[in-house]
């Protein structure tokens, strides 16, 4: 069965899963970008999985190594640990590409955070 770029044919067939699916991928949108992601809308299910990942990832590595993403938010204007900050998506930027950067990103984290999450 060929995936569609937001759910499955199958969704036609189950308004009920097509629903749940939609309020999942709300619900995932919602924290992705209350964290700072800037999204497109244009994400596939799968992406918006594997962007919630790396960035729970990210964050569980800034918890291990003693850090405070509030303190360390995207929006601050002198955070105290530069590393700790999510790196900003840039407009152009495939998830992919944004995932890939997320997880060069945590090694730099140091401290117990790099090794917590491999």
């Amino acid at each position: 069965m060929e995936r569609s770029d937001r759910g499955t044919d199958r969704d036609e067939v189950t308004p009920l899963r097509a629903d749940e699916r939609r309020a999942v991928r709300a619900e995932v949108e919602g924290r992705l970008r209350h964290g700072g992601v800037r999204l497109t809308g244009d994400e596939t299910d799968d992406q918006l999985a594997t962007l919630a990942d790396v960035v729970e990832r990210f964050e569980s590595a800034i918890i291990a190594a003693g850090g405070d993403r509030f303190i360390d938010a995207a929006d601050s204007s002198e955070p105290e640990h530069p590393e700790h900050v999510l790196p900003p998506r840039a407009d152009d930027e495939s998830p992919e590409t944004y995932v890939r950067r997320i997880e060069a990103a945590i090694p730099r984290i140091g401290g117990a955070g790099a090794d917590a999450v491999e």
